[in-house]
């Protein structure tokens, strides 16, 4: 703007437009202070590409609200599914310290409250540690079935039996 005032066109109506324009171009979004707002001039400049979505199999996607900020965040994760395999209940237990568990189902075909208990600890524990803390439904199923074929003596009649 000096150089206008120096060369004495400092009031002219183009000089004024022009500065405004330069004004603005050294901050490009200074009234884009909102998402809408960016949305809004994004899309009417044609600069904006709408997203699409789209489904991956085997990732979930879950929404929830930063606090700190009120922002929404989209996580996605890894679902993990069992993938047509049977878990070796007898193994599992083995390897987890729970080799009495199997000697007292074989041996009496039942277990003490205590004992179910024992062993209920040891199945999850092996499942949150091969799948994470999200275990799907199916999963659970699948260990439910494996657990029950594995030893009848713990088939339930209600139901699917596990």
């Amino acid at each position: 703007m000096a150089l206008f005032e120096r060369l004495g066109h400092a009031d002219e109506l183009d000089v004024s437009t022009l500065n405004n324009h330069f004004e603005r171009a050294a901050e490009p979004l200074m009234d884009l202070d909102s998402d809408y707002k960016q949305m809004k001039y994004f899309s009417e400049t044609g600069f904006f590409i709408k997203p699409e979505t789209q489904q991956f199999p085997g990732i979930s996607y879950v929404q929830r609200l930063d606090a700190s900020t009120g922002n929404t965040i989209v996580e996605s994760c890894q679902t993990r599914t069992a993938s047509n395999s049977t878990f070796d209940i007898r193994e599992i237990l083995r390897q987890s310290g729970g080799s009495a568990l199997i000697a007292s189902l074989e041996r009496d075909r039942h277990l003490s409250l205590k004992e179910r208990r024992q062993m209920v600890r040891l199945l999850v524990s092996h499942l949150m540690e091969k799948f994470g803390e999200s275990l799907t439904a199916e999963i659970k199923k699948e260990m439910a079935l494996a657990l029950t074929n594995q030893f009848p003596c713990l088939k339930n009649s209600e139901g699917r039996g596990y």
